[in-house]
């Protein structure tokens, strides 16, 4: 596994994980029934400490952060797309908050590829 990949999956995990927990805790507040609320503001909420993550640690990136932001967030829309659709065919029969932790998998098996060869595509390796 290479650096670049390790480093990838650390931010994800830290990323994932408060992403999450930030899900469960406005899922708390609101009630399980808004559990699509819930996924929207912690995707909203979780994309700038993500950006920053991925630019400066993962992908060391120097470019010019605005066109990386907008095409960062053009990814995380189509994650947060697929996330919600999973969301709302699990949440019909598992708990909300286990129905996002596999929502979540799903969505962002694709996050690498898309900032590796798109976002952070001239990025130093």
């Amino acid at each position: 596994m290479r650096i670049l990949q390790v480093r990838f999956l650390i931010a994800g995990v830290f990323n994932t994980a408060f992403s999450y927990a930030l899900y469960a805790a406005l899922l708390f507040a609101l009630g399980q029934g808004r559990f699509q609320t819930a996924l929207f503001l912690s995707w909203a909420i979780s994309t700038l400490p993500s950006f920053a993550v991925q630019r400066r640690w993962v992908f060391k990136s120097g470019g010019a952060w605005g066109a990386q932001y907008v095409k960062s967030v053009g990814v995380w829309a189509l994650s947060y797309a697929i996330n919600a659709v999973f969301l709302q065919v699990l949440a019909g029969f598992l708990n909300p908050y286990l129905a996002q932790i596999i929502s979540l998998t799903a969505a962002t098996a694709n996050t690498y590829l898309l900032f590796r060869y798109y976002t952070f595509k001239h990025a130093k390796k």
